[in-house]
């Protein structure tokens, strides 16, 4: 785990614990999904070994969770869930530029 990643996931926790049980299971789902593709960019360097359906199945599932998000919560925790996926594409952004400048 990257370290810039493990405070972020506490402070989402604790946020969410904060707010209530229904916001901490969505937090903790954005987190597992944000740390699924870190997984895969940051340590997954032979995407040979990659199986693409079990990947697109994982995406399918966030882009369902992201829709309940908006549907069922309110502002702040969509806020959170937008967070947990800029550092994501953030993170993938810093990795390719890092990986062709070398």
């Amino acid at each position: 785990m990257k370290p810039i990643i493990l405070p972020l996931l506490i402070v989402s926790t604790i946020l969410g614990g904060l707010l209530g049980p229904e916001y901490l299971s969505v937090f903790i789902m954005g987190w597992i999904m944000t740390l699924f593709v870190l997984t895969v960019v940051f340590d997954w360097f032979d995407f040979s070994h990659v199986n693409y359906i079990f990947v697109m199945v994982m995406m399918l599932v966030a882009a369902i969770q992201a829709v309940k998000v908006v549907l069922s919560f309110n502002t702040i925790t969509f806020l959170f869930i937008l967070l947990a996926t800029y550092v994501t594409d953030a993170a993938k952004i810093f990795w390719w530029s890092s990986f062709w400048e070398t």
